[in-house]
């Protein structure tokens, strides 16, 4: 009797355990932003609004947040427009050609007042399943290949800093390959 309860326990707890990291351990990637080779949103492609928005700290899983943090953080601290005040950022960040069929690019962009002294990116699927990631010191683009990948819609986590490495705003976007 002693050993059939102690089976059916067992039991229940690695149920409950198998079910409770199913939960945790998803994102809901509900559509992206489309643009052309240069950036330029494309008429009549499902938006989501909270894709690429500006001078926001949004709250990252868990698991973003640890692997961001592991990332080497390149600062371009030789810049003179390194650093600065958010006040009225025009453009933080994009990705193009989205949807794509192998490479898009990456772009941190310059704001009205801000430069990114540093930024990291982290691409995943709703799973949280990590298909690449890297750095880019101070503004600029970064091509990126997920030529490996299946077609489908990946989340592009980023981070932007500051010269001492504090981490001024993160956000995502939203890329679909096909």
């Amino acid at each position: 009797m002693v050993r059939f309860a102690l089976t059916l326990l067992m039991l229940c707890i690695v149920l409950v355990l198998t079910e409770c990291k199913k939960d945790n351990h998803k994102i809901v990637i509900s559509g992206y932003r489309g643009t052309d080779e240069q950036g330029t949103p494309l008429p009549n492609v499902s938006a989501d609004i909270t894709d690429w928005q500006l001078g926001v700290m949004e709250s990252l899983p868990i698991e973003v947040s640890a692997a961001l943090d592991s990332i080497p953080l390149h600062i371009d601290s030789y810049r003179a427009n390194c650093g600065g005040s958010i006040l009225s950022p025009s453009r933080v960040a994009e990705a193009y050609p989205v949807p794509f069929t192998k490479n898009f690019t990456i772009g941190i962009y310059n704001c009205t007042s801000f430069s990114p002294c540093g930024s990291k990116y982290l691409i995943v699927d709703q799973d949280l399943h990590i298909y690449n990631s890297g750095s880019i010191a101070g503004s600029g683009v970064k091509s990126v290949s997920l030529a490996s990948v299946n077609s489908g819609l990946y989340r592009v986590y980023y981070a932007c800093y500051d010269s001492s490495g504090t981490i001024i705003w993160r956000g995502h976007g939203d890329i679909l390959k096909q």
